[in-house]
């Protein structure tokens, strides 16, 4: 075989073994897109991740409360009862009630914030 006739065999070796990285590259670039938009847009993921991230270790079903409980005044004025327990038959049974100020015995109207 001429040298001639090597140097085409090894190009197109060479092109061969490129076409082939190409498609393999292409083909993990579709998987990994495709993995990050699922995981991006279901939301049950989404939500575990989230939850994961802000439970402090704790579990977020638990029959404990997540944080002491705290009767005072917070640092914007407003006067906290947290984690009062009102019921023990589900987890997560604790609400937190704020007031404007000290003056608990002032009629006010009450909105509800549930999560």
């Amino acid at each position: 075989m001429s040298k001639e006739a090597q140097d085409l065999e090894k190009k197109k070796h060479t092109h061969r073994v490129l076409k082939i990285f190409g498609i393999i590259a292409s083909a993990l670039v579709v998987i990994a897109v495709g993995g990050f938009l699922l995981l991006a847009t279901h939301t049950q993921i989404v939500v575990g991740v989230l939850q994961k991230m802000s439970d402090n270790g704790k579990p977020l079903n638990s029959y404990e409360p997540l944080n002491e409980p705290y009767e005072g005044i917070k640092e914007n004025g407003q006067f906290l009862i947290s984690e009062i327990n009102y019921g023990s038959d589900y987890p997560n049974s604790y609400l937190d009630i704020v007031y404007p100020n000290e003056n608990l015995e002032e009629n006010r109207p009450t909105l509800y914030f549930v999560l």
